[in-house]
């Protein structure tokens, strides 16, 4: 599997400015701390899909859900992202 665990960012269709900034600034900084990344539908059951771009494996990636566009996911790799984002975050 390649994402283990998924974030949800958003649950409440009046919060949207404050979901949606907030999976902005998430997503800033997870950048900051693990590197670019690309949307999930970018990517294939395992790999990029992307011609030429096999070696690029991030430990994180994000997903906003078109039918619920209040909600964003950030999805990582393993515990150990999961753990540094539930210390900064939570």
């Amino acid at each position: 599997m390649l994402w283990q665990y998924r974030l949800r960012i958003g649950d409440s269709p009046n919060a949207y400015k404050s979901a949606n900034r907030n999976f902005h600034t998430l997503r800033s900084w997870m950048i900051e701390q693990y590197g670019l990344s690309t949307e999930r539908d970018s990517y294939g059951p395992t790999v990029l899909e992307f011609k030429g771009h096999e070696s690029f494996d991030p430990p994180w990636c994000w997903h906003v859900d078109r039918d619920y566009p209040n909600t964003q996911y950030i999805y990582v790799h393993n515990r150990n992202v999961l753990s540094h984002i539930t210390l900064r975050w939570v």
